[in-house]
């Protein structure tokens, strides 16, 4: 995914791990409804990543 963005032309301008949770098995891949349902809504391990279009595209 990140490697698509770049190559439109997008730039990184930074990441961030504040939805990180390392206890995520990540045994599971369901939709936020199924997740509730799960007991595991808010469980997921996530990631922050920002790009920005440049002026001269």
């Amino acid at each position: 995914m990140v490697e698509e963005v770049l190559q439109a032309g997008f730039e990184r301008a930074g990441s961030a791990e504040f939805l990180r949770n390392p206890d995520d098995p990540r045994d599971w891949n369901a939709a936020p409804s199924a997740a509730a349902a799960a007991g595991k809504r808010g469980t997921a391990d996530r990631f922050v990543v920002r790009f920005v279009k440049p002026a001269n595209l």
